[in-house]
């Protein structure tokens, strides 16, 4: 789970189940893992930005806390506005700028341990 403080002021939450990986992996006729390999060796920056928004729409959710143990909600409605925000660009080019913050996220992706990523001012 990875919690992103966007300079909004809004706290963006990403985290992907085996469910949500597999429903990814079969997503394409060549397997997703196969076409981000394929992407990034062919230093396709159209198909690695497609990729990218796949990714981080599909992780996003709004963060709650049931009996101290954080999770997150997601549905369509909390996926749109996310997309029509400013926020999924900030988030997307913090990513794409800084190696540390691109492995951080996606390291915490899976993780049931919150992993908290402050965007610099």
């Amino acid at each position: 789970m990875v919690i992103f403080e966007c300079e909004s002021g809004n706290e963006a939450a990403f985290n992907l189940t085996e469910h949500e990986l597999m429903e990814l992996e079969v997503s394409t006729s060549e397997g997703f893992t196969d076409w981000m390999k394929k992407s990034y060796t062919d230093g396709s920056l159209d198909d690695m930005l497609k990729i990218l928004k796949i990714i981080l729409l599909r992780a996003y959710g709004k963060l709650i806390v049931l009996d101290n143990t954080p999770a997150i909600v997601k549905n369509a409605v909390l996926t749109e506005d996310f997309e029509a925000s400013h926020d999924i660009i900030e988030i997307g080019v913090a990513l794409i700028k800084s190696n540390s913050v691109g492995k951080a996220f996606f390291d915490g992706l899976t993780s049931a341990k919150p992993i908290r990523i402050r965007k610099r001012r």
